[in-house]
């Protein structure tokens, strides 16, 4: 029974993988003909598909009342958590040697956003939680209105594969439908993960969902790196992903009237710690626009961190 579980999880899991590459490489080539840039590619298009599988779990989520709350919180913290610390963090140590370069005046800009977002995310249930929902839906239409007027009109080279726009609608549909599906049954994986093996729902959340969420980033950031080396993509990717994961928590929170979690009040704060690094580190005079590859030793140690104190 136990490995019947773990091999659901595996299946759901691929699906959720192979529905955003799907959804991706849909999104790309239909983003590309309306002539946007790279960042913006990554801080819209792709960052927004990449985070279909949070909003797709977190509505099935709140379909269950006795774990809704920790599974709708913990999911986007874990996965915030998760690209901010695990696949940035990841990505500056694998560029070791060839350095992560980035336009610095976007990267300033959008993080002091991230940043602000962030700490109000993490005061959800000290202050009134409305007035919070209220700001972050407030911050994430700041982000993308002022992304899209920064637009530079410079067309990205990622996905180079030559598809009609009426197959790149295919692959956006069978992808979404791909995670629909995947999404559906990790949720009611987790359900039986809790009452099997009496784990807390906590962990569950912030950590087995939330990474099976992140996969999408994960492989969108590897293949950015190796194969396009389109550091800016991988940047608009995570931040996009961190935005719209709270605007998707706002839209879920306001619609379902989800409760305060029961989180450790250590687990939240990593994650302001987290983007408080990545804004110093930004903000840190470099010379010609690097992003520290060695600060991924750090980013990486606090995801270590908080795995263990969840």
């Amino acid at each position: 029974m136990n490995y019947f579980i773990i091999l659901e999880f595996l299946f759901a899991a691929l699906g959720l993988y192979i529905g955003s590459l799907l959804l991706i490489s849909g999104a790309v080539k239909i983003s590309k003909k309306l002539n946007l840039s790279d960042f913006l590619i990554g801080t819209t298009v792709i960052a927004i598909a990449t985070s279909l599988p949070e909003l797709l779990i977190l509505i099935n989520s709140a379909n269950v009342p006795e774990h809704s709350n920790n599974f709708i919180y913990g999911t986007i913290l874990g996965s915030n958590v998760a690209n901010t610390c695990l696949i940035l963090g990841g990505t500056l140590l694998i560029t070791f040697k060839s350095r992560f370069k980035f336009e610095v005046k976007k990267i300033k800009q959008n993080y002091i956003i991230i940043f602000l977002a962030t700490l109000l995310f993490c005061m959800y249930g000290i202050i009134n939680t409305k007035i919070i929902l209220f700001f972050l839906i407030l911050a994430t239409a700041f982000f993308y209105f002022k992304n899209y007027s920064d637009n530079s009109n410079n067309v990205g080279d990622f996905n180079k594969s030559e598809i009609s726009i009426s197959r790149a609608v295919l692959y956006i549909i069978f992808g979404s439908l791909t995670i629909y599906g995947s999404s559906n049954a990790l949720v009611s994986i987790a359900v039986k993960f809790i009452d099997i093996f009496g784990i807390d729902n906590t962990l569950v959340s912030s950590l087995f969902m939330a990474l099976s969420t992140s996969s999408p980033e994960i492989i969108t950031s590897l293949i950015s790196v190796y194969k396009y080396q389109k550091n800016d993509f991988v940047l608009g990717n995570i931040f996009g992903s961190n935005i719209a994961n709270f605007l998707i928590f706002s839209i879920i929170s306001i619609l379902y009237g989800i409760s305060f979690p029961i989180f450790s009040n250590f687990t939240i704060l990593l994650l302001l710690l987290a983007e408080f690094m990545m804004l110093l580190i930004v903000f840190l005079p470099t010379r010609k626009n690097i992003l520290p590859n060695y600060c991924g030793i750090f980013l990486v140690f606090i995801y270590i961190i908080f795995v263990v104190k969840i």
